[in-house]
Formats: C-alpha cells, sequence, structure tokens
C-alpha cells in the first residue's frame, strides 16, 4: 500500500470509525495526479478536517438567522427543563439527559448499550452565557464550561466559549422529562 493509500485510508476511518469498508480504499483510480500535487494535500486535508468537525458553530447559527439567547431568554428556556442528546464516542452509541433545577443545581444520567450513570452538577449563568460543571468523577473531569445559547424550536445548541468541551445541539423536553 502507497503513502497515498495509507493517507486516505487514515482519514475514512478517523472520520467514519464507525464503520470501515474491507479491503482497500485506493484513490488512484482517479486521485493519482491530485495527490501528487503538494499544495492540493493541503486543501483535501482541510476539507476533510471541516468534514470531521462536530457540533454547531456560531457562523452556522448567524446563517441560519439565529441570535444567542439573552440570560434571561437562556433562564427560561433551561431552568426547570431537561434536554437530550444521543451520540457516538469510541465506546460506540450514547445517550445523554441533564434536568436543570432551580438553585443552580443539575441532575444527569447518561446510558449505553454496556449500562449506564448517573451525576450531578451545577449551573449558572454569566451574563449571557449557560456555564455548568459536573461533579469530578462524572463528565467533564468537574471543569466548568461556559457557552453561547441558540434556540431553534425543541432544538438547543451550546457554542464553547470557555471551557473545553465540544458544541453541540440537543433536545430541549419540558419539566423533568427523564425523572432524574
Amino acid at each position: 500500500m502507497s503513502g497515498k493509500e495509507i493517507y486516505i485510508d487514515f482519514i475514512y476511518v478517523f472520520c467514519f470509525n464507525s464503520y470501515y469498508w474491507e479491503g482497500q480504499f485506493s484513490a488512484n483510480f482517479i486521485w493519482e495526479g491530485f495527490m501528487r500535487a503538494r499544495a492540493l494535500t493541503a486543501v483535501v486535508t482541510a476539507v476533510f478536517l471541516v468534514a470531521c468537525q462536530q457540533g454547531p458553530t456560531e457562523e452556522q447559527m448567524a446563517g441560519q438567522g439565529n441570535d444567542p439567547l439573552s440570560g434571561e431568554e437562556i433562564r427560561k428556556t433551561l431552568v426547570g427543563n431537561s434536554t437530550h442528546e444521543t451520540g457516538h464516542s469510541s465506546g460506540g452509541r450514547y445517550q445523554f439527559a441533564a434536568y436543570f433545577m432551580e438553585g443552580g443545581q443539575a441532575r444527569g444520567r447518561a446510558w449505553w448499550s454496556g449500562g449506564q450513570q448517573e451525576g450531578t452538577g451545577r449551573w449558572r449563568i454569566d451574563g449571557n452565557l449557560w456555564c455548568e460543571r459536573w461533579n469530578p468523577d462524572k463528565w467533564g473531569g468537574g471543569r466548568e464550561i461556559c457557552q453561547k445559547v441558540y434556540k431553534d424550536g425543541n432544538q438547543v445548541s451550546f457554542i464553547v466559549v470557555s471551557g473545553s468541551g465540544d458544541n453541540d445541539t440537543v433536545t430541549l423536553k419540558k419539566g423533568n422529562a427523564y425523572d432524574l
């Protein structure tokens, strides 16, 4: 297998790790000349990295005509309500639900084919940012993450401003929809 075939195999597996095409994924059939040009290799790398990006961006939200919520709008949207998401990690498919109570407390549950885990955390609103921190033995290692919040119907998107985490879109449910 040549270097260019390994390069394409790596990008393919990296972006689509839940599925790997058995056999050799070869770029020779069309891309032979294309892959020889070093300048174009940089462009191909950039395209693959964009394709692998997870979660929404501020630019996408603005392009859809969505503005970030104000602190009061964030409070009305999230406090006393639940969020739910489904995703993929190295361990496979998972689901996560959270309930944000008055007074800054949060409860969450992650579940997957091998079991489930429950945890507690804290939330606060800092200006027009939603900040949350889960207990250290659960999610996020106890580090706070602050995010801009966007809402479109029952979909809520979080764009990370400070802290470590991914931008994300979740489904909003009224009340304590998951008995947390």
